[in-house]
């Protein structure tokens, strides 16, 4: 692990960080963010203790900080992408060693260049939540909208998948064109459509569908709107007392929409999907790859997690016990069952 110097800037909490090796590392640098916005956090009476952190900005301010910055990163971590968006680049990166502090683990860093035109401060400028409840959005994006709370120094973002979630589909360019082409997420904008599966999780085989899931207050008003929304497709649809599916394929790529009279996030399959994102955002190569396992002897992927996980009892039932667990629970979780179920390799603060 490389050091990194800083100082202090005088107007927030940020830290300036430049390559120094005599110095303090980056890490210290990102416990000392979380801290402060924990800090600034209690004091606004926003509760974010045992969330789930998606993720953290850092900014630069230059684009020669930008390739040094990425340079950096590429050493303590992986690459997962590096995309142009809205006219400039944003490199995402997977450390190697976790951070782990208090509730939190920290796995993922967002890297955007700066955008021509506007000023930035270099340091930590957000980090991003996963909610597990509805969110009032101002403005919708097609994909993973996000709630923005604007604190002094900083800022908090929710949404309701990961970054690394929306990258694994993203990257899938078969799936995501076919996604793209459906039109299907805005066409069905007033249902809260949330996507889930193992296309997102990155553990999908040749037998998975992609899963958008969609809520509402009245279960015949959705269906016949779902279905005059799908009519182009030859549709195969469901409809039972308390929900309805409907499958079609576009390109290949079966998809399948379901619904019930709640809102999407707070569906057992959502609920389910966001579960198993924590899990595997927490979890080895060892515990990846045995869920894969048990998915290829044909089991469904709630059944292969709970096989994974030493679960005895309805693995549906079971699996949602993980929700009000932090990540640190959860990786706690994981290494008593057995302890190559994670990596020793981490940065641990407590």
């Amino acid at each position: 692990m490389q050091p990194l110097s800083s100082k202090k800037c005088i107007s927030d909490n940020r830290a300036v960080i430049s390559f120094n090796p005599k110095n303090d590392c980056f890490y210290d640098h990102l416990k000392n963010f979380l801290i402060n916005v924990l800090q600034e956090c209690d004091s606004k009476k926003i509760d974010i203790k045992g969330k789930s952190i998606d993720h953290v900005c850092y900014r630069v301010e230059t684009q020669k900080r930008y390739l040094e910055m990425k340079s950096y990163l590429g050493s303590i971590g992986e690459c997962l992408i590096e995309s142009d968006v809205a006219g400039r680049a944003i490199a995402t990166y997977k450390m190697s060693k976790p951070l782990i502090y208090k509730s939190f683990f920290v796995d993922v860093i967002e890297l955007p260049a700066p955008k021509e035109g506007s000023s930035y401060r270099e340091g930590f400028e957000h980090l991003e939540l996963i909610s597990k409840d509805p969110l009032i959005f101002k403005k919708k994006k097609i994909i993973n909208s996000e709630l923005k709370n604007q604190l002094t120094n900083f800022s908090i973002k929710w949404h309701y998948q990961s970054l690394e979630s929306v990258i694994n589909l993203e990257k899938n360019k078969k799936v995501f064109g076919a996604l793209l082409k459906s039109n299907i997420l805005e066409e069905l904008s007033e249902l809260d459509p949330v996507i889930a599966g193992t296309f997102p999780l990155g553990i999908h085989n040749d037998y998975s569908d992609l899963d958008i899931i969609v809520g509402g207050s009245d279960l015949d008003e959705m269906y016949s709107y779902v279905k005059k929304v799908c009519s182009p497709f030859s549709v195969k649809s469901i409809k039972e007392e308390n929900y309805f599916t409907l499958n079609f394929s576009v390109d290949q790529i079966a998809f399948e929409i379901y619904g019930e009279e709640k809102a999407s996030v707070h569906q057992r399959a959502f609920q389910h999907f966001q579960v198993e994102e924590k899990l595997l955002k927490v979890c080895s190569p060892l515990f990846r790859n045995s869920v894969q396992k048990a998915r290829a002897k044909g089991l469904k992927t709630e059944p292969a997690f709970a096989e994974v996980l030493c679960l005895k009892n309805d693995p549906y039932e079971e699996l949602l016990k993980f929700q009000e667990m932090s990540d640190r629970e959860t990786y706690d979780y994981l290494q008593s069952i057995d302890k190559n179920y994670v990596s020793c390799d981490v940065v641990t603060y407590d």
